[in-house]
This record gives structure tokens, C-alpha cells and sequence, in this order.
């Protein structure tokens, strides 16, 4: 008995050493990197890739402006998941908000932002798991429809306009990508349909209980998914207007037809790298220098935009969302 007392003990204690070292690597790995990825953006900034001082001007207000659309960034997408989640559970904006802030902090060191369910769920809790899994993944399925339609018309734009391969060989790709689209939107909105197929698995316990903790799925109607679609295209809107204005503040002067297409392209190409947003960094750098350098861009300017974009939309919200995960008690060992 006493033995048993004394494992006890120990697995507690290793549970909650492991919980702090968790919570401090949430705070020091966005510290580390908004640190590393500031002083690489820096030297565009102060040296100013415009000249005078009310150009100066100019460039600090493209920057602001920014900076100032990255809430409504991620405002849309708590919107959105809250939409999918409603289905499963009520859940208020507030705590909404604080696991999507919890999920960038968890996704920015995981390959694919898988880490993105574990932050969520981990701020939800364990009966919300199944709730909060779903709908981050019908979230992410609505947000790939609008990444491949738009991404799709970007990449062949610009590869018409660098003639690399045949105009058969874009065009081709642009329906290879819309297609991709239409099958998204297709098991979107046919997600009921899943219940369905569950039926048809062997009879077992398991079965019951994964129909039992599915069953919401069959108040996913049209609507529902007309909506969040809509959210999630509004979001891109937003995310592509940064990186515009950004651009301009470091010194792009191009057609707006251009620049858009550049970075439809360029969010299609870095959403398929399968690393971690931290650790696929250079790789977006380099890939936005080179695109933008057929706009006569500076390849400081175009690496600068690139990390500063990053840093206002995973940098900043993966501190707060590690800052949220420390002050929330939510799945810690010491509670039990």
C-alpha cells in the first residue's frame, strides 16, 4: 500500500514536471523566434527600402495598417470554428478566442499546424474533444477550398507570365486545383453522410460509441457550411491584404493584379511544405524572393515582408496563446 502511495507520488510529480516544461517551451519558443525573425526584419526598416521622409511616412502606415487587420485575422477564424462547434456545444467567443490562440501556440513547432487540435482541445477540455476535433478539421477543410481556388488561379497566372512550361500545362493545373476544390466543397457539404457510412462498420462497442459521439454531425445543414465558407474566404481576403500592404510598405510598386496573383500563389505553395511554420521559415523567405524579384522587388524587402507577416500572424498570437495555456488550469496534473 505504501509502495503504491509512493508511485503515486512520483507519477504526479513527473506529470507535473512535465506540464511546466510544456508551458515554458510555449513561452520561449515565439520569444526566440519573434527575437530571431525582428533582427533579420530590421535592417529593411530602418535602412527603408523608401527614400524621403514622407515616403517614410507612408511605409510606417502600410505597416500599421497590417498590423491592424491581424485581430480581424484571427477574429474570422474564431468566428468560423465557433460556427462548426456550436453543433457540438455552446461555447462563448471568450474561450472560442483563447483556444485559437492556445492552438497557434501549439502548432507553431508541429509539421502541418497538427498541433492546432492539440491546443485546442486542450483548452476545451476532455468532453469537448471529439467537438473540438471535428470542427477544427471541417474548419481547415473549408479554409484548403478557398486556398486551392484562389491558389489555383495564381499559379497559373504566374506561370503563364513566366512561360516556365506550356499555357496546356497552368491551364491544366488550374483545373487540377478547382477540381480539388469542388470535391472539398463536395464531402463539406455532404458531411452528414459520414454517419452513414459508420453504420456500415462492423458491430461493436466502439461503433456505438463513435456514432454516439458523432451523432451532431447531422446538424451540419448547407447553411452552415454555406456560412463558414464565407468566413473562410473573408479570412484569406484579409491574410492576402497584409502581405499586400506589406509589400507596398517595403517598397513594392507593381500591378495589383500581379502582386494578388503572386500571393495566392505563393500561400498555396508554403500551406503545402510539410514542416512546421517555425521551421519552414527560410523556405517561405527564399520563396517569396524569388517571385517577387520578377516584380523588381529587393531581396530584403521581399524577406522582410515575409517574416513580418509571419511574425503579426503566428509570432504575436503563439505568445499569447502561450500566455493563455500558462494562466489556464485546464488538463493540469496539480488539479487531479
Amino acid at each position: 500500500m505504501q509502495n503504491n502511495t509512493k508511485n503515486g507520488a512520483k507519477s504526479r510529480y513527473g506529470w507535473r514536471t512535465g506540464y511546466f516544461l510544456l508551458k515554458g517551451a510555449l513561452v520561449a519558443v515565439p520569444l526566440w523566434m519573434l527575437a530571431g525573425h525582428m533582427s533579420a526584419a530590421w535592417p529593411a526598416l530602418e535602412a527603408g527600402t523608401w527614400s524621403g521622409t514622407e515616403q517614410k511616412v507612408w511605409m510606417y502606415l502600410w505597416l500599421a495598417a497590417a498590423a491592424l487587420l491581424a485581430p480581424l485575422n484571427w477574429g474570422l477564424e474564431a468566428l468560423k470554428w465557433r460556427l462548426l462547434l456550436q453543433v457540438f456545444q455552446p461555447v462563448s467567443l471568450r474561450k472560442v478566442m483563447a483556444a485559437v490562440m492556445a492552438g497557434v501556440a501549439f502548432s507553431i513547432i508541429t509539421p502541418g499546424r497538427v498541433g492546432e487540435y492539440g491546443g485546442r482541445m486542450w483548452m476545451l477540455g476532455r468532453k469537448a474533444m471529439w467537438g473540438a476535433a471535428v470542427s477544427t478539421l471541417l474548419g481547415s477543410a473549408c479554409q484548403w477550398a478557398v486556398l486551392l481556388f484562389a491558389g489555383g488561379w495564381g499559379m497559373a497566372a504566374w506561370g503563364l507570365r513566366c512561360r516556365v512550361a506550356t499555357p496546356e500545362v497552368w491551364y491544366g493545373a488550374l483545373a487540377l486545383a478547382w477540381a480539388a476544390t469542388g470535391l472539398i466543397a463536395l464531402v463539406l457539404f455532404n458531411v452528414r453522410g459520414a454517419l452513414g457510412g459508420i453504420s456500415f462498420l462492423p458491430q461493436a462497442r466502439w461503433r456505438f460509441r463513435l456514432l454516439r459521439r458523432l451523432v451532431a454531425l447531422r446538424q451540419y445543414q448547407p447553411a452552415v457550411i454555406v456560412r463558414a465558407l464565407g468566413l473562410a474566404a473573408l479570412r484569406y481576403g484579409v491574410y492576402a491584404a497584409q502581405y499586400y500592404l506589406l509589400l507596398r510598405c517595403f517598397g513594392l510598386q507593381a500591378p495589383v493584379y500581379w502582386v494578388f496573383a503572386g500571393i495566392a500563389a505563393i500561400f498555396l505553395m508554403q500551406t503545402g511544405l510539410p514542416l512546421s511554420p517555425l521551421a519552414g521559415l527560410p523556405a517561405r523567405g527564399e520563396l517569396a524572393r524569388l517571385v517577387w524579384a520578377h516584380l523588381g522587388m529587393s531581396s530584403l524587402g521581399a524577406l522582410a515582408a515575409a517574416y513580418v507577416l509571419f511574425i503579426l500572424n503566428l509570432g504575436l498570437p503563439a505568445l499569447i496563446g502561450a500566455t493563455v495555456t500558462i494562466l489556464s488550469n485546464q488538463n493540469n496534473p496539480s488539479q487531479t
